[in-house]
């Protein structure tokens, strides 16, 4: 896959000067590098990462601890909230993902779930500080409203999305229960 993006990312930079167009001036020529970048490196990165082994190296790792499988997963999202604090949820799940997701299936958990448990994490850090961004949001919608408000006025919400996550985690079936009956397995 990564060699027929990358073969057709240079085609598509190559053939505008083959008809005449020059690059630099092609609107249409700058939409397709801005556009086939996001493309590009993630799956550059996963693919180094594959080369390396640190997926399963990683993985490995996890499973070998003489820990629960829970006390694992909980120490992971305590990863990803300090993580979100500083990063947005993109880049942390682009980040994180590709190491992560191969481990937690290692340790049996389901991949649904997981990627459920991830988005309500990537929510959660969204109104955490310092970054907080839809903290900003807010405020920029209402600048009538001081930032320091918004970040009082969400502790409620905080604590409900971190005691929903300790419920997925308690309750699994509570994620699982819709997918695995339209499958067949429930």
């Amino acid at each position: 896959m990564l060699c027929s993006v990358m073969v057709s990312l240079l085609l598509s930079l190559i053939a505008p000067s083959c008809v005449g167009i020059v690059p630099e001036r092609s609107l249409f020529w700058r939409a397709k590098l801005t556009l086939s970048a996001p493309c590009i490196l993630p799956a550059t990165g996963k693919a180094c990462l594959a080369a390396a082994g640190l997926p399963a190296a990683f993985a490995d790792l996890l499973t070998g601890l003489d820990m629960s499988p829970t006390l694992i997963i909980i120490m992971i999202l305590i990863g990803y909230a300090i993580l979100g604090m500083f990063m947005d949820g993109i880049g942390m799940l682009l980040l994180t993902l590709p190491i992560v997701y191969p481990a937690v299936i290692a340790l049996g958990y389901d991949s649904i779930w997981f990627g459920i448990i991830v988005v309500k994490m990537v929510e959660v850090c969204l109104i955490t500080p310092p970054i907080g961004l839809n903290c900003y949001v807010v405020h920029g919608v209402r600048p009538d409203i001081p930032l320091q408000d918004v970040f009082r006025g969400i502790g409620l919400f905080f604590v409900a999305d971190i005691l929903t996550v300790a419920l997925f985690i308690a309750y699994p079936e509570i994620i699982t229960w819709l997918p695995d009956l339209v499958a067949g397995r429930g």
